[in-house]
């Protein structure tokens, strides 16, 4: 059985003629929204909720709300159960309450934003999400990172920007490009991982056929399993491929791994992941670390990273201060 409540809330977020009656003070369409609450004045609640909604939106700048993926993002962060049927998508339905909670959950930890002729998605630190590209291509971006492409020029254009990282699963089709401040990534329709933070860059290709631009002018086409990276001497592109092939992405199953890092990046990754404030001092910064750690437990974390460098921490809140035991 469907919730009334759910349904009311969701209906008005999605009627262009309700979210037009907010972003224009209640002026525009007022007659038909001020019978309607008159005859709803029962789920008060409900409509107050969604008009707070909206203005939260506009007081961040936005100037639309892409109702598709505001509520995809609302039932990925509640982890709501979502399974395809005949009639579209179903839900496992939640108290009202829970609904709000969400909703509030979406306005704290997302940051998605319309200007002019760009759209930009945004995820916080200790945030990861999957949204969906104008074509059907999707994007899961992880903790901290971003993407920025020109939703109306999609159809001759596909040209997304990143910071961070992502994990692209591109559908057929027009040249499709991720640029980043370290390279150029192009395919036409494969899935692949890009990642670009801290000076590390690294592109991953799971299928299909990727190719790998970098400023210095060095290029690379990779087959499934091959990695690409920038190598931290030459700064050339450096090839990576076993005989099993490379079919995993790590940081998808939450393992960040590293390789004779300056401790200070891998103290930044920690930071992402976990959303919190690392202190050190400057002198231990630049100790070299080779391991990994999980994003599941930051207690865990630290101690996979910091224990081997003979090295203590102690958490208070949301800052960890290291320091030489």
């Amino acid at each position: 059985m469907e919730s009334e409540q759910y349904t009311l809330y969701q209906k008005l977020l999605e009627d262009p003629s309700f979210l037009t009656w907010v972003k224009s003070d209640f002026v525009e369409n007022d007659s038909k929204w001020s019978q309607f609450i008159d005859e709803h004045d029962d789920q008060m609640d409900e409509i107050n909720a969604a008009i707070r909604l909206v203005q939260s939106f506009q007081a961040d700048g936005s100037s639309f709300i892409d109702s598709h993926l505001l509520w995809n993002r609302i039932r990925e962060s509640a982890g709501l159960n979502m399974q395809s049927g005949s009639s579209g998508v179903k839900m496992v339905l939640m108290s009202r309450l829970t609904w709000l909670a969400a909703a509030s959950v979406v306005l704290l930890l997302m940051v998605m934003l319309a200007v002019p002729g760009k759209t930009i998605v945004e995820t916080e630190p200790g945030e990861d999400l999957t949204t969906e590209l104008p074509d059907g291509s999707t994007v899961r971006l992880g903790a901290g990172s971003k993407i920025e492409y020109h939703k109306s020029e999609w159809a001759a254009d596909r040209n997304i920007y990143l910071e961070g990282f992502a994990f692209f699963e591109v559908k057929k089709g027009s040249k499709f490009q991720v640029q980043t401040k370290s390279g150029v990534v192009t395919v036409l329709g494969t899935s692949f991982s890009v990642q670009d933070r801290s000076g590390e860059f690294e592109v991953i290709c799971r299928t299909g056929k990727v190719r790998v631009d970098i400023a210095k002018g060095d290029s690379m086409n990779l087959l499934p399993g091959q990695k690409a990276s920038i190598e931290g001497f030459t700064g050339n592109l450096d090839l990576e491929t076993t005989e099993e092939g490379l079919t995993d992405v790590p940081w998808l199953q939450g393992i960040f791994t590293f390789e004779n890092a300056e401790i200070r990046k891998v103290a930044e990754e920690i930071q992402y992941q976990f959303n919190v404030e690392i202190e050190m001092e400057a002198s231990i910064g630049t100790r070299k670390y080779t391991g990994f750690f999980k994003n599941s437990d930051l207690e865990m974390a630290l101690q996979s990273v910091f224990w081997p460098l003979n090295m203590q921490y102690t958490i208070k809140g949301h800052k960890v201060t290291v320091s030489p035991k």
